[in-house]
């Protein structure tokens, strides 16, 4: 692990990522940081959770960090639906491409909330692991056809 020399540091390269995040999607900074911090105050791991933590509600569950241990190359996630009880959501995300099981996603073919907070999670992941953002200009699928375009109401 990379050890950042202040969270100052940390601070920056998340700004930076989140501000390259919303230009590469087209989106407002607001909408992006909003996700970010639903994102940071929902999201778990299950192995690294603790005891008191065990039935603890959560909105959205690390399922498994794919790492080519160069850098994070996927994330897969559950999140539980903002609607529906007992109703989850699975969301895939890589250099290759995306997919999440969510409403908007599959009847739309749009990049939806769960989408970008993978992303997010994946830069987080690879800025403490590595000391470095990711570089959204792998992750094509970003600015091609239907999966490129977003709903900011998701």
């Amino acid at each position: 692990m990379v050890e950042l020399s202040t969270s100052e540091e940390y601070a920056e390269k998340m700004r930076s990522f989140l501000m390259q995040l919303s230009n590469k999607l087209n989106v407002s900074l607001n909408w992006v940081i909003d996700i970010y911090y639903w994102l940071s105050d929902n999201v778990k791991a299950r192995e690294f959770q603790l005891e008191d933590e065990a039935n603890r509600p959560t909105r959205a569950e690390i399922i498994r960090i794919f790492d080519d241990g160069k850098g994070v190359v996927g994330v897969r996630l559950r999140f539980s639906s903002d609607s529906r009880r007992n109703e989850y959501y699975y969301t895939t995300v890589g250099k290759y491409g995306a997919k999440c099981t969510c409403e908007r996603n599959m009847i739309n073919g749009k990049v939806c909330k769960h989408i970008v907070a993978g992303l997010i999670l994946m830069n987080v992941i690879n800025v403490l692991k590595y000391g470095r953002v990711i570089n959204l200009d792998e992750f094509r699928w970003l600015s091609e056809g239907g999966k490129g375009g977003l709903r900011e109401d998701s």
